[in-house]
């Protein structure tokens, strides 16, 4: 995951990290949220959520988990498109069940 400057996202994120935790080995904060993406893709992390999202950071890279076998939805499971908010990108075998542990 990467942090927004956005006060409100912080303390979101916070909690969703309270909520995973238990449950994960480690956490990264990498600063590139493109980079992070990537890093699912290539098989490296298993997942990657960003709760505010640029266009810039998030058009190529989805692409590059789609195309690795990969699932990338907004936090309430639907399909992500360009400009759709909060993101949620995973290797697609955990993805429902880490979307479970954020609690959207």
């Amino acid at each position: 995951m990467d942090w927004t400057r956005d006060v409100t996202s912080r303390e979101q994120n916070a909690q969703i990290i309270a909520r995973l935790m238990p449950h994960c080995y480690g956490l990264r904060i990498c600063g590139s949220a493109a980079l992070g993406i990537c890093y699912v893709g290539a098989g490296w992390w298993d997942a990657y959520w960003h709760l505010g999202p640029q266009p810039w950071d998030t058009a190529a890279s989805t692409l590059i988990v789609r195309e690795a076998g990969g699932q990338v939805t907004d936090l309430a499971g639907e399909p992500w498109y360009l400009g759709a908010g909060p993101y949620l990108a995973s290797n697609g075998r955990l993805h429902q069940q880490i979307r479970a542990l954020m609690g959207e």
